[in-house]
């Protein structure tokens, strides 16, 4: 005979209406599985509980496999901060031999331009000792000598890749080659801004000016 009463459980209102999932247990728990968060908590608050002492301090003692990981972390900082100072002491040797190295190829790259200047200086000195003996000399001989030199260093500079930058009158005024010394009024707007004289020429090096050509300029 069936009984009419109601299922354990039915009709109680602590209980909800729909009914409750029972788990799955023929398939293998994964990491979202509430079992195994459940189990995680309750093996931390175990531990929780069982390391605390009665004053409720965590238990301070280290296991012996800890105090050997940590005397073998320490041996191989050790090491390591050797390994390192070894390390610095041969980028210094290398940084010390690059800047000899350096500093040798800039006197041979200086020693052409050297012995010219001494040839220079050389000529200047022989021309001074020839002039001594002479009772007197006149204006061209002074000026040819002097175009002569400044010939010759013009000529050294060349050799060495710098180049000379002498703009003519009439050439329209350029400031990226020439710097204005003064300037000239004029009543021909068609040589406002052009270089009437040239009072020292300008000097290039690959590309870039060393010096400025110094010129006196026409201005409107």
């Amino acid at each position: 005979m069936r009984s009419n009463e109601p299922a354990s459980g039915a009709g109680d209102p602590s209980l909800p209406e729909e009914a409750i999932p029972l788990p799955d247990v023929t398939r293998p728990p994964t990491a979202e599985d509430p079992r195994l968060r459940l189990a995680d908590e309750s093996l931390s608050a175990g531990s929780h509980a069982g390391g605390a002492d009665p004053e409720g301090r965590q238990n301070e003692q280290v296991s012996p496999s800890l105090a050997d990981d940590l005397a073998a972390i320490r041996a191989e900082l050790v090491a390591l901060r050797s390994e390192t100072q070894h390390v610095n002491a041969i980028l210094d040797r290398l940084h010390a031999e690059n800047e000899q190295l350096r500093r040798g190829e800039a006197d041979r790259q200086l020693q052409p331009i050297f012995r010219d200047l001494i040839k220079l200086a050389d000529d200047w000195q022989s021309m001074g000792k020839s002039w001594s003996g002479r009772e007197s000399a006149t204006p061209d001989d002074v000026v040819s000598k002097c175009l002569g030199m400044a010939e010759d260093a013009a000529l050294i500079l060349e050799r060495h890749g710098v180049d000379l930058d002498e703009p003519e009158p009439g050439d329209v005024f350029d400031r990226r080659r020439h710097r204005a010394l003064a300037s000239v009024s004029t009543e021909d707007p068609s040589v406002a801004g052009r270089v009437k004289e040239v009072r020292r020429p300008g000097y290039v090096l690959g590309g870039k000016v060393l010096r400025f050509a110094e010129v006196v300029v026409f201005r409107s």
